[in-house]
């Protein structure tokens, strides 16, 4: 299996850079393998993750120099437990603690985390924020989100909206910026 990672950053509305995305594609036999998938999911799974922290571990100074995070979607797992610095997105509703809640506004995602209480941060679905945004609506869809968590991610590619979504008191957006081989993550800097 061949896996490359790469870096999707994630900046505030005034193009900061608050921390980066790590995904990672993987190809079998010059296949491309969707990760999580497939009978042999459980341990490709598991073998990317150890794979993506010990890049991570690799960057790790960088990271902390800068008081940058750095975010998956494999799994929460312990292995980065000494890497304060990673976190995790999930759609997990059953957690008792702080969560980065993904796809909020997506077919299959669930408010109970938020209204629990447990989101410490939560990412728009990108096909809910590409149907929505330029509706008079998702003003208030935004202000009714933040009363349930302090930082939002909205997914966008335009930088049309940014004086937008700063005003609604957005903590960051994603996808304004192209992925970067995760080696190079330096340069972003």
């Amino acid at each position: 299996m061949i896996v490359d990672h790469w870096a999707l950053p994630i900046t505030s509305t005034d193009g900061k850079l608050l921390g980066m995305e790590m995904r990672t594609r993987a190809n079998i036999n010059g296949c491309p393998v969707i990760i999580g998938k497939g009978r042999e999911s459980k341990h490709m799974l598991e073998e990317v993750h150890t794979q993506q922290v010990r890049e991570i571990e690799r960057k790790a100074d960088w990271f902390q120099e800068h008081n940058l995070f750095c975010v998956l979607t494999t799994q929460t797992d312990s292995r980065a437990y000494k890497l304060p610095f990673v976190k995790y997105f999930t759609t997990d509703n059953n957690s008792s603690e702080k969560i980065w809640l993904d796809a909020v506004g997506g077919d299959l995602s669930s408010t109970l985390p938020l209204v629990a209480g447990v989101v410490e941060v939560a990412r728009l679905d990108r096909r809910f924020t590409d149907e929505h945004i330029n509706r008079d609506i998702f003003p208030i869809i935004l202000k009714n989100l933040l009363q349930y968590c302090e930082k939002v991610i909205v997914p966008v590619q335009d930088r049309y909206y940014l004086s937008a979504l700063r005003r609604a008191g957005v903590w960051a957006i994603q996808g304004e910026y192209r992925p970067i081989c995760f080696s190079q993550v330096h340069t972003l800097i």
